[in-house]
């Protein structure tokens, strides 16, 4: 074990590191739950019923945890982009700059056809999918300020934790 391994250890940095990783990982799950919820509520506005999960599930969160602890999507760097968009009150709707999927799989459609959301749910630009079918109730949906006031929801939450959330 290298000095600085055994400096690690010892200050318990390893330990840390985990844990701010698992409460942004925490964060992510939360923000998307919320979104599930929110989108629900938009619909049943609109006298349809979508039923749970549609837009996020438990297959999802799983799928989702999965990707990170893959190493695939790095939740500290997510969490920090999407709290400065929010901040700067930056897009709205079902942007898939929200979107931790799209942070992993979007690019090209060969990217896309790998995404596992996709695969549950349909590739977010192919009609028939839950994406498009939910756009038509979500014009608009959420703002920009709904975006700030979950994300300053969850991390005024963490921060009563842990305090290590950006």
């Amino acid at each position: 074990m290298s000095w600085q391994e055994e400096l690690k250890k010892e200050l318990g940095l390893d330990s840390y590191s985990r844990k701010v990783r698992d409460i942004h990982t925490e964060a992510v799950v939360k923000f998307l739950w919320l979104k599930e919820h929110h989108v629900r509520d938009v619909v049943a506005k609109a006298e349809a019923d979508i039923g749970p999960g549609k837009y996020f599930g438990i297959a999802d969160e799983h799928e989702l945890r999965h990707i990170i602890e893959r190493g695939d999507l790095d939740p500290i760097a997510w969490w920090s982009e999407v709290s400065g968009r929010a901040r700067a009150f930056q897009h709205i709707g079902l942007d898939g700059r929200y979107c931790p999927y799209c942070a992993v799989y979007f690019g090209t459609i060969p990217r896309c056809l790998k995404c596992p959301y996709g695969k549950r749910h349909g590739q977010c630009n192919t009609e028939g999918s839950d994406f498009k079918s939910l756009q038509w109730f979500l014009l608009g949906k959420p703002t920009a300020d709904w975006y700030a006031r979950t994300v300053n929801g969850i991390k005024a939450l963490a921060f009563l934790r842990s305090s290590c959330i950006y």
